[in-house]
């Protein structure tokens, strides 16, 4: 695998790291600042929900994959969503 050029992806790989690390606030951070490069990026908006429940945070776990759904309602991550929330 090449460098990782894509500011995005970096945001990405570098909250994976974290998120792995049981760091998810860091992981927040990071695929929050990817999200302000790319606002509809459905992996960074699922992996946000997703650090956000392992600190039990609900409400904002919900924010984000509320704007999952509306982006990409019938994508994997999506159903996912809904099946990781029991909804």
């Amino acid at each position: 695998m090449g460098p990782i050029t894509n500011e995005e992806d970096v945001k990405y790989y570098l909250g994976r790291h974290y998120f792995q690390s049981r760091d998810y606030r860091k992981a927040i951070e990071a695929y929050e600042e990817g999200l302000v490069i790319n606002p509809k990026s459905i992996i960074l908006l699922y992996e946000a929900g997703l650090a956000y429940l392992k600190l039990k945070n609900h409400s904002k776990t919900r924010v984000y994959w509320a704007k999952l759904l509306k982006i990409a309602p019938h994508s994997f991550l999506a159903v996912k969503a809904q099946g990781d929330l029991g909804d």
